[in-house]
């Protein structure tokens, strides 16, 4: 600790009656090596700030006269980390040296008779050792002395470091989130309590016939559905809702066509997200456009079927063999041909060759491999 005792402990000693390692270090301090001079001496203005410093809970130091000698309390203490306890009756600018200019100006408005407040401030301290960036709350505003002229400044800081670094890893999260879902083409969407739907990073929003970052009822939502897929998702979210199910939610819908966005094929999966009394406070899940997969599945379902009405008429067998699994495939039109069961498996060996007249076999597996 710098300085010494100048005064003995006692009732009728400055700040005796107030509690705290700052209280006991300013009235154990030698104010005598700074240009305060004794407790004893010091006026009542300046008493009268040095006290309600001290009682504060918020960190406040006051920075008294041109110098700014500092005097602050323990919430400040923690705030000033390794500085603490020199930075008790030190000048300001020397107690802080990395934001002398920063301070120069504070005293400078300060003992003018004016205000400052920043909101957010970074700074570059240097508590632990090495320069460190930090953020600040900082008010500013003048101590007036018995004349009612500026003799000082308090200044309340309050450290957001904490805050923002997290606020900043949340937008980095959320950034990440919206590239990964805007790249893959997947929509976020979240149903709350009070049955709005809101749509996060949707790029196919259109489909859902909803604007994206809006809330929009889920009545509106299924306004826009056929009646059918409306009932199905009705129902999904219900038993999503039930604390005792807490279904999953997995279904594929389409959309009706309005104006120019025509139908579309929708498929969505979620869960209900609930409190610890039971209660569902949300569905929250994923959206993705399959609709050109419908159409492909469309497309090759009436490609079988036409291909079937080809081959009905035609009288014509086809044939399929898995080279991996060494499985034959025969339609029932096939095994009809062959004298077979519809329901009975078939393979090459126990059921094609042994069908094949003796003189074709060696030719056919001979062909076949």
């Amino acid at each position: 600790m710098r300085g010494h005792a100048n005064s003995p402990s006692g009732s009728t000693q400055p700040f005796a009656t107030i509690p705290g390692e700052m209280a006991e270090r300013v009235r154990a301090f030698d104010w005598t090596t700074t240009p305060l001079g004794p407790i004893a001496d010091w006026p009542q203005s300046l008493k009268t700030a040095v006290g309600i410093v001290l009682l504060s809970p918020v960190p406040l130091v006051m920075l008294w006269g041109e110098e700014g000698i500092m005097v602050y309390n323990d919430a400040y203490s923690v705030f000033a980390g390794g500085r603490h306890p020199d930075l008790l009756g030190s000048k300001v600018r020397e107690g802080w040296p990395e934001v002398a200019d920063f301070n120069d100006n504070v005293m400078k408005v300060g003992l003018a008779g004016g205000t400052l407040a920043y909101r957010d401030q970074e700074l570059t301290l240097n508590r632990t050792g090495k320069p460190e960036q930090v953020w600040m709350n900082l008010d500013y505003s003048p101590i007036l002395d018995e004349s009612g002229k500026p003799a000082g400044v308090l200044a309340i800081v309050i450290e957001i470091t904490e805050r923002v670094r997290a606020d900043a890893a949340l937008r980095r999260s959320e950034e990440r989130l919206r590239l990964a879902t805007e790249n893959a083409d997947i929509g976020l969407w979240e149903v709350g309590a009070d049955d709005n739907i809101t749509l996060f990073y949707a790029p196919g929003s259109n489909a859902f016939s909803m604007p994206q970052d809006r809330k929009t009822s889920v009545d509106e939502f299924l306004s826009h559905l056929p009646p059918a897929d409306a009932a199905q998702i009705v129902e999904a979210f219900a038993a999503a809702r039930d604390p005792e199910r807490r279904a999953a939610i997995d279904i594929e819908y389409r959309t009706l066509a309005m104006g120019d966005i025509p139908a579309r094929w929708m498929a969505i999966k979620g869960r209900g997200v609930f409190h610890g009394d039971g209660r569902c406070l949300r569905l929250t899940g994923t959206a993705v456009d399959i609709s050109m997969r419908k159409e492909t599945e469309i497309a090759l379902r009436e490609s079988a079927d036409q291909l079937r009405l080809a081959t009905d008429h035609a009288e014509i067998g086809l044939w399929d063999v898995d080279n991996v699994t060494d499985t034959l495939y025969w339609p029932p039109r096939v095994k009809a041909m062959f004298g077979i069961s519809s329901d009975r498996p078939v393979t090459l060996l126990d059921d094609f060759y042994p069908c094949l007249h003796p003189d074709d076999r060696e030719r056919v597996g001979a062909a076949y491999a």
